[in-house]
């Protein structure tokens, strides 16, 4: 055996071993699982195909030459697909477009029309094209969500690889030599190395990628509500005494918002849970828009809220307030129910013991607004609540 076919071992062998960990991985990434298959066949077929061109001349001539240049295209084309699955969220038509085309290419001129340096050369400018579409579709995306050194990264690998490609083309036909390589040593050294450190990349690279994202996802679900998005009570509780700790170190109002849908359990009676899912998720949403971005907008549990407003002060925040519950009131429910909300306010007092108080007061506002025949918004320390329309029994 060459040095040449050593090395292209020790690839193939490479490839292999990263096969065995996305195939480990499928198993434990089910929401990623359709995303890690097509990163296993990008190793397995690239693999297999390497291993092919090391026993060329102990294997059928077709199978040696065409199938191993088909094999290559269709790894490339499966890590295409995987990247895109990835980092847009969908595929497009554009790889089974390249792969169907690649592949009548590699067959004319490897069985058809036999021209070894044509069918090298269209294997060639696919995998290139592979490698600079999949860098340029998936840069911003990357940086936006991995940050620049892990886009750098990728870039410079694509590109590298592309080059090397194109580099092997321009180099043949620069000496006047064949594109195919052939047993022996006619392969540049450098070039199976340069491919070893490019799957190591690619490999170890998109697998610490699928693990942030991972951590990431897991970090939110502990942090906010499955069914709303929203902060959960332990994510807001945080939120509050981070901002009551401002407070105690430069006095600047803030207030809390007490939330809760009024006769939600009516609806649930009435119409089942999955239409009480949809009011709440239906009613997250709404808080959202209205909600600044500095505030906080939670859900405590059931069917109340709870918000923070930062920089208000209490006649900010029951006018705050009583925007949301006339949005509330006009906005489309499903089943064309007439929801309505109470909204109990309290504002940080330099005598309060601690951010506890701040939502207790909240607390005890919304239970009056509730008491007083709910639909409306009562401030803390105010004689009389803010809006007085009725009730609306949803």
């Amino acid at each position: 055996m060459s040095l040449a076919q050593g090395l292209l071992s020790m690839l193939g062998l490479q490839l292999a071993l990263y096969g065995v960990g996305w195939a480990c991985a499928a198993f434990y990434v089910p929401h990623h699982r359709r995303i890690v298959f097509d990163w296993l066949g990008f190793t397995l077929s690239s693999g297999l195909a390497l291993g092919l061109l090391v026993v060329r001349g102990h294997v059928p001539d077709w199978l040696g030459r065409t199938g191993a240049d088909l094999l290559l295209l269709l790894g490339f084309v499966s890590m295409w697909r995987g990247a895109q699955r990835f980092l847009l969220g969908r595929i497009t038509q554009e790889p089974l477009q390249l792969l169907v085309l690649g592949a009548a290419a590699i067959v004319w001129f490897g069985e058809v029309h036999i021209d070894p340096d044509a069918r090298v050369l269209c294997l060639l400018l696919a995998l290139s094209w592979v490698a600079l579409h999949c860098t340029w579709q998936g840069y911003s995306t990357m940086r936006k969500e991995f940050g620049a050194r892990a886009a750098l990264t990728l870039g410079i690998t694509g590109c590298t690889v592309a080059g090397a490609f194109m580099a092997h083309a321009l180099g043949a036909f620069w000496r006047v030599r064949p594109l195919e390589w052939a047993p022996g040593d006619s392969m540049h050294h450098g070039f199976p190395f340069l491919l070893m450190a490019a799957a190591a990349l690619v490999n170890l690279g998109l697998g610490f990628q699928v693990f942030t994202r991972m951590v990431r996802q897991l970090e939110h679900l502990s942090r906010h509500d499955a069914l709303t998005g929203l902060l959960n009570r332990g994510a807001f509780t945080t939120l509050l005494s981070t901002e009551w700790q401002r407070f105690q170190r430069k006095p600047q109002a803030f207030s809390v918002l007490a939330l809760d849908v009024d006769h939600f359990k009516f609806v649930n009676d009435s119409h089942g849970h999955a239409v009480g899912d949809e009011v709440l998720a239906n009613l997250g949403a709404l808080l959202r828009r209205h909600a600044r971005e500095s505030d906080g907008v939670g859900r405590s549990g059931g069917e109340e809220f709870v918000l923070l407003l930062v920089d208000q002060n209490l006649l900010q925040a029951g006018q705050a307030a009583e925007r949301l519950r006339a949005a509330v009131a006009e906005c489309s429910w499903p089943l064309g129910l007439k929801m309505s909300v109470s909204v109990g306010v309290a504002t940080a007092l330099v005598g309060d013991a601690s951010e506890a108080a701040v939502l207790r007061r909240a607390d005890q506002a919304l239970y009056a607004a509730k008491a007083q025949g709910r639909n409306r918004v009562v401030i803390s320390g105010w004689p009389a609540s803010v809006t007085a329309p009725g009730d609306q029994r949803a």
